[in-house]
């Protein structure tokens, strides 16, 4: 198998966990899930859940905070997700 075949078939796994642990929820619960986490609060720092903002969130704080969950959760393979979905989801009901 090629190098490329094998990045296809990793990514294609990957995004499947994606969808399976995550594409049962609603855009509203997925939005609140997404509000919940480090790198969207930090960016909007002193705002309030109303206002508006354009600020950009930085890929390094995004890097750290799921190599965090990754240690956090010992995520080992892609099928580790799912416990990070269900997490997301109890902090949000």
């Amino acid at each position: 198998m090629t190098l490329f075949l094998m990045l296809f078939n990793d990514t294609k796994e990957f995004l499947n966990e994606i969808f399976d642990s995550f594409g049962c929820y609603s855009g509203k619960i997925l939005e609140k899930m997404t509000h919940s986490e480090y790198p969207w609060q930090l960016a909007r720092e002193r705002l309030k859940y109303y206002q508006q903002s354009n600020k950009i969130i930085k890929k390094e704080s995004i890097f750290k905070y799921f190599e965090n969950v990754k240690i956090k959760y010992n995520m080992l393979n892609m099928h580790d997700i799912k416990d990070y979905s269900s997490y997301l989801f109890s902090k949000i009901r």
